[in-house]
């Protein structure tokens, strides 16, 4: 499981791991420094999750660094709860299923100030 070439600097890992039937399989989340997008006016932070899923690099864009790491965050929360759903219920961190310490609803993608 090697990062791909499409974040240039990690700037943050968290290790969780997959409870498959007794085995423990480690899942890796990789956190990219934002950078300009050399092809819009805002930043792109990317990330991705090694060990389950697609494993594809994806990326979130913000107004500067700090907003598209913020969202980026934000995102990634939701998108390993959701992977978890889809593994049923098997990624663990620090042990405990179901806590990965990221947000666990995106009510603030549905307000009017978005």
């Amino acid at each position: 499981m090697t990062p791909r070439k499409d974040i240039v600097e990690i700037i943050a890992r968290r290790e969780l791991f997959l409870d498959d039937n007794g085995e423990r399989r480690k899942v890796t989340l990789l956190l990219g420094k934002p950078h300009k997008d050399p092809h819009y006016e805002e930043y792109s932070c990317p990330y991705q999750i090694l060990g389950a899923g697609d494993e594809k690099v994806r990326a979130v864009c913000g107004i500067d660094e700090v907003q598209a790491l913020q969202l980026t965050i934000r995102v990634l929360g939701a998108e390993l709860y959701s992977l978890n759903r889809e593994l049923g219920g098997k990624l663990r961190w620090l042990g405990e299923p179901g806590d990965f310490g990221f947000e666990k609803e995106m009510k603030w993608l549905l307000s009017e100030d978005h």
